[in-house]
């Protein structure tokens, strides 16, 4: 897994790869990309290394509770 990480401006830009679809560990939703935890990068905030962590997922289709929450 490769993380990409770009300092624009005063924004910061996280890339990953999107990932085969796979169940979450609570079976709510689609995990489609992840870092799989804190992970260090080689971008700078002030001096110290900037340590990232991202989820991106999809809610699974005809979850009840995905539904109630999403109101």
């Amino acid at each position: 897994m490769s993380i990409k990480v770009k300092q624009d401006g005063d924004m910061l830009n996280i890339y990953l790869p999107l990932e085969t679809p796979h169940t979450s560990k609570s079976g709510k939703s689609m995990v489609i990309a992840s870092t799989y935890g804190p992970q260090t990068t080689t971008a700078e905030y002030e001096g110290e290394v900037i340590v990232v962590v991202a989820n991106a997922f999809v809610y699974v289709k005809n979850n009840e509770s995905n539904r109630r929450k999403a109101k």
